[in-house]
């Protein structure tokens, strides 16, 4: 069988012939990838990039193309991209096609011209929905106040970011008209996707994620006590205000609690290129961190690959996820994987990933006082804290289990293409 992905970032062998440094996200996909060639399958997987011309690059064992477009295709519909999904659909001739998210518009010319080739969506997330949480909790009058001189150059602002995601969600609602069949793996996005078409087939398929968090890790005896482990926080969604103001709260009880945030340190404006690229959010999160003395509990780790990213979390005491929507975050899987007892937020499928109680803690999204209470729990009983940590790890490893989805995945290819 020859499958046909898209995807929103290079993989690493092509990011590697194009000179580009590897992404950070979306190593799940390659896992995936690595499964689906060894299977037997042909694979191909097309993403956009800054040139003007369709590339095509022959891979160790997987055929990449790169479309021109990426900026502007991401966000608005561009009938150019027509004629060149044409070309990849004559080169590659694949018996399926794959959509990996619906959060950017450059799978809609895809779908358009895709003719008798079935095509299959996976839900990563839900642009149409997060965009109604977007501000999680900040209010017009705080987006304004914190606005920048980059915002109003580059257009990245609190409110330019909401008024991006609702921009994208009508593509997103007509790919979802305009497609059969969907992959997913969430109560949550087996609702919003019936909801926008009611007559689609939804086809339940687990993650796998990235190998190195297969190995666990976490051991009560080698943590770092008190430190708390966020894996994102670049903008609101995120919530990591809300994370700062329940930071606040449980550090009268434990004076030395520090939060590590992966990712870009977006409250740092040295040197010139970084005051361009300092967003209303990033000075919103430096104003907070003053407001509540936690220059010495907050850090920020930089850009980390999939074994640092383990290595974090297996020496963090805890694993906390704040965000005020998600679908099923790879990231709380990855943390449960490794063993890091977490406490997330009670929010769109995070409910099918952690039973409250047994392998996580949950709490409501938007109150960082109940959110300090639970941190505070996990902090002071060894006990619980271990209990959480077994439990995530076995609930992820069965779903997880990266045979199992590998053949819930061809499975799904297979049952599409009969249809």
């Amino acid at each position: 069988m020859k499958i046909l992905w898209t995807s929103n970032y290079f993989f690493p062998e092509v990011a590697q012939i194009m000179g580009q440094p590897p992404p950070v996200f979306g190593g799940w996909m390659l896992a995936l990838a690595e499964d689906i060639v060894q299977s037997g399958a042909q694979l191909a997987v097309a993403a956009l990039y800054k040139g003007s011309q369709v590339k095509k690059i022959e891979g160790d064992k997987i055929t990449y193309y790169l479309l021109p477009g990426l900026v502007k295709s991401r966000y608005v519909y561009d009938r150019a991209l027509q004629k060149h999904w044409a070309h990849v659909l004559r080169d590659f001739a694949p018996d399926c096609i794959h959509i990996h998210g619906t959060e950017y518009s450059y799978g809609l010319p895809l779908v358009e011209v895709a003719g008798d080739i079935p095509v299959v969506v996976s839900i990563q997330g839900m642009i149409s929905v997060y965009e109604r949480y977007f501000y999680a909790g900040i209010g017009l009058g705080t987006a304004l106040r914190y606005r920048t001189l980059g915002d109003s150059i580059r257009f990245t602002g609190i409110i330019e970011g909401h008024n991006r995601f609702k921009a994208r969600s009508k593509f997103e609602r007509k790919i979802l008209l305009d497609v059969k069949h969907v992959m997913g793996r969430t109560g949550w996005d087996y609702a919003n996707t019936r909801a926008i078409n009611h007559d689609i087939h939804y086809h339940k398929c687990n993650e796998s994620l990235r190998t190195p968090f297969y190995a666990g890790g976490w051991d009560i005896d080698n943590i770092e006590r008190h430190s708390i482990f966020a894996s994102q926080g670049a903008y609101p969604v995120k919530g990591l205000h809300l994370l700062l103001e329940a930071l606040w709260v449980l550090k009268r009880d434990i004076p030395d609690v520090k939060l590590t945030v992966s990712g870009p340190n977006i409250t740092d404006r040295s040197g010139w290129k970084k005051r361009l690229n300092f967003t209303g959010y990033g000075k919103y999160i430096a104003h907070l961190i003053k407001k509540y003395s936690l220059e010495a509990n907050v850090s920020f780790t930089g850009p980390l690959g999939a074994a640092e990213m383990a290595a974090r979390m297996a020496k963090a005491h805890l694993f906390t996820l704040n965000s005020s929507i998600e679908n099923s975050p790879n990231s709380l899987g990855e943390a449960q994987l490794v063993g890091t007892p977490c406490v997330a937020a009670y929010v769109g499928g995070v409910p099918d990933m952690v039973a409250d109680g047994v392998d996580g803690l949950l709490y409501n999204w938007n109150e960082p006082t109940i959110l300090a209470d639970k941190l505070k729990a996990v902090f002071e009983d060894d006990a619980l804290a271990v209990r959480l940590s077994q439990h995530g790890r076995k609930r992820a490893l069965e779903r997880h289990d990266r045979q199992k989805n590998l053949a819930a995945v061809l499975e799904t290819y297979q049952e599409i293409v009969r249809k």
